[in-house]
This record gives structure tokens, sequence and C-alpha cells, in this order.
């Protein structure tokens, strides 16, 4: 899980772009 958070953590202005609501750990992946 880390690899994935870590660099969601720098993305969260494209998630956020992308209609994501959640918190970044919380994401479905």
């Amino acid at each position: 899980m880390l690899n994935i958070v870590i660099p969601m953590a720098g993305a969260g202005s494209r998630f956020s772009k992308a209609g994501y609501i959640d918190p970044k750990p919380l994401i479905p992946i």
C-alpha cells in the first residue's frame, strides 16, 4: 500500500480534478 499511497499524496490536485472526493488513502483501487 505504501508504494501506492505515497505517489498519490503528490497527485491530490489531479485526483480532485478527476472528481475524487474521498481522502487519497481511501480511494478504491
